[in-house]
Parts: structure tokens; C-alpha cells; sequence
């Protein structure tokens, strides 16, 4: 890329990025960190080329010290990294909470109405199951009639080979016949 008049143009980050040989992250974090003044027009962010090298000293960058170096790593810019993955991972948190209320809060929630739901109806299957056994124990009784329970069969087998005939004992049982 050939260098633009450096008074007059607006160039975007990535070119940015190029001009002053460094990665769109740190051009963005430059900004973040207000070293590099920013400006948003239909292309998107731009920043002005003169800004660069002022920014690249604002930021600790121009020490040209290698990792071997002394110095490295105390305030020449990388303790500000630390900022940076906090601040990162602040965002990614606020996010998951957010998706959390978004999506997830409400799905636990209709969980929770389901299982009332299932729990009443568990308790009504048992009101129910209880009476037909006293329906049955009564349809027993009903049957045996005044003579008593030596020769009629049991509640629990009522009905279950010959269902005709336990309705109409039944029937017989409520009609008073």
C-alpha cells in the first residue's frame, strides 16, 4: 500500500493496521484505550494515519525491546494486556447472562410449570386409582349380598376376566336391584 497524504485521508483499521505494521487488535486497542482517536462514517471506524506514530508511543510500543531485553513486561505495554482480558472477559460474561435471561431463564421456567402440571395429575391418577378400588370393594360387597363374602370373588379379580359382568353387577349395585 503506498503511503496516503497524511493530512487530508481517513483510513480504516485494517489499513491502519498495515501502515503502522502492527494487527487490527492493536489498532483497536489503541482506540479503546484512547492512544488513537477514532471516527465512524458509511465505510465504518476510520483514523487518521498521522495519529499512528503518537499512538504507538502513547502506547508503549516504540521501546523496540525484545522479549530478552530488561524492562519487558513492566509498563511497557503489557501489563495492559491484563486490562484487556479482563475486560474481555467481563463482556463475554455480561453476554452469558444476558443469554442466560434471554433464552435459558424462560425454558427453566416452563420446566418448572411442567413439573406442577405432571405432579398434579401424578395426584389426581392416585384419587382415582384409590376410588376405583372402593368401587370395586363396594361392587364385592354388592354382589356377596346379605349372605357374606364365602362365596363371592375377590374384589381384585372382579371384572378382570368377564367385563361385562362387572358393570352390570355394578349397575345392579347403584339401580337397587
Amino acid at each position: 500500500m503506498s503511503p496516503p497524504d497524511m493530512d487530508t485521508v481517513m483510513v480504516t483499521l485494517a489499513e491502519a493496521a498495515e501502515l503502522a505494521q502492527v494487527s487490527v487488535r492493536t489498532i483497536r486497542r489503541w482506540i479503546q484505550h484512547g492512544f488513537l482517536a477514532v471516527t465512524e462514517d458509511d465505510q465504518g471506524k476510520m483514523v487518521s494515519p498521522a495519529d499512528l506514530p503518537l499512538a504507538r508511543e502513547r502506547a508503549g510500543h516504540g521501546h523496540r525491546r525484545g522479549h530478552d531485553q530488561p524492562g519487558h513486561g513492566r509498563g511497557h505495554g503489557h501489563d495492559r494486556a491484563d486490562r484487556d482480558t479482563d475486560t474481555a472477559m467481563t463482556a463475554s460474561q455480561v453476554q452469558a447472562v444476558a443469554f442466560r435471561d434471554a433464552f435459558i431463564q424462560p425454558l427453566v421456567d416452563q420446566l418448572a410449570r411442567q413439573e406442577e402440571k405432571l405432579t398434579a395429575q401424578a395426584e389426581r391418577i392416585g384419587r382415582l386409582r384409590a376410588e376405583l378400588e372402593q368401587l370395586r370393594a363396594a361392587a364385592a360387597d354388592a354382589a356377596r349380598g346379605p349372605q357374606g363374602a364365602q362365596d363371592a370373588p375377590a374384589p381384585a379379580a372382579m371384572g378382570q376376566d368377564d367385563p361385562r359382568g362387572f358393570w352390570d353387577r355394578l349397575r345392579a349395585l347403584f339401580s337397587g336391584q
